[in-house]
């Protein structure tokens, strides 16, 4: 039940607030334009994500970081084939562009939710998944998110920093905002074994 309420605040934000969310970035009608379809597309498809990231963490919680693993590097091969598949319409699908881009995502992440229902249902042998007799219950709702605010406001702060980063940066030009994005994804190489560390000792 979380994991709908949250697609269903990150649907919200697909639908309503990605065209504000582009204006604070850029003039550029191609850039917009561009923008605003990934995010309406990856948001208001988010549910398979919410639900395997939900799953995923079951695994996780019964110290199985392998299954995690390789539910993650699914989605992501998937995503990688399907990225200038859908792009460039290759192998007889459609030339979709952005949109493509978007599209391909969703599919990792359905890939990755599939992934994540196997091996819950056959090698997580600690905890079975039943959704007959399945009641939301407000306490532990409560203390999921009391124990996971934190992660949020980290989470959050980092974003903001990032926003207002790109936002200072536009001010010289959109290409030292390209620089900038750039150096965040050779950081990830970095900072993914010490992601992965901490996940190992939590």
């Amino acid at each position: 039940r979380i994991g709908l309420f949250n697609y269903i605040l990150f649907a919200i934000v697909g639908i309503f607030l990605t065209r504000p969310f582009m204006n604070l970035y850029t003039d550029d009608p191609e850039i917009f334009d561009g923008g605003v379809t990934y995010l309406s597309i990856v948001t208001i498809f988010s549910l398979f994500s919410m639900v395997e990231i939900q799953l995923e963490k079951v695994l996780q919680a019964t110290g199985n970081m392998i299954s995690p693993m390789i539910i993650s590097l699914s989605g992501a091969v998937t995503n990688l084939i399907m990225d200038p598949i859908l792009i460039f319409g290759l192998l007889g699908f459609p030339k979709m562009g952005v949109a493509g881009a978007a599209a391909a995502t969703v599919i990792g992440q359905t890939v990755s939710m599939l992934m994540s229902f196997y091996f819950n249902e056959k090698k997580n042998v600690e905890i079975k998944l039943k959704v007959r007799g399945f009641r939301p219950n407000a306490k532990t709702i409560r203390n999921i998110y009391a124990v996971g605010f934190p992660s949020i406001i980290m989470q959050s702060i980092s974003s903001v920093m990032t926003f207002g980063v790109n936002k200072i940066l536009l001010m010289f030009s959109s290409t030292a905002v390209s620089v900038f994005g750039v150096y965040f994804k050779l950081q990830s190489f970095i900072f993914m074994p010490i992601f992965g560390l901490n996940n190992g000792m939590v």
